[in-house]
């Protein structure tokens, strides 16, 4: 069993995720360029593609809904 400290943690990781990957498709689209830490990764490291920001918006909605569920069955 996880502790709620643990969950609540889990659910910050996951908004951090939502906030990074969507903010970044935004700018994406917007702007042709990356935000946040995927423009970091996209400038420093290698080009990044705009579909990397929805696969990390997605897995931070799935850690979210993830850690509901888990603070539901405890």
């Amino acid at each position: 069993m996880a502790s709620k400290e643990a969950l609540t943690v889990l659910e910050g990781v996951g908004a951090l995720g939502v906030i990074q990957g969507a903010g970044s498709m935004i700018a994406w689209f917007g702007w042709d360029k990356h935000w946040g830490l995927l423009g970091l990764l996209d400038k420093h490291v290698f080009p990044t593609p705009w579909w990397v920001g929805l696969i990390l918006a997605v897995a931070g909605l799935a850690l979210i809904l993830r850690a509901d569920q888990l603070k539901k069955t405890t």
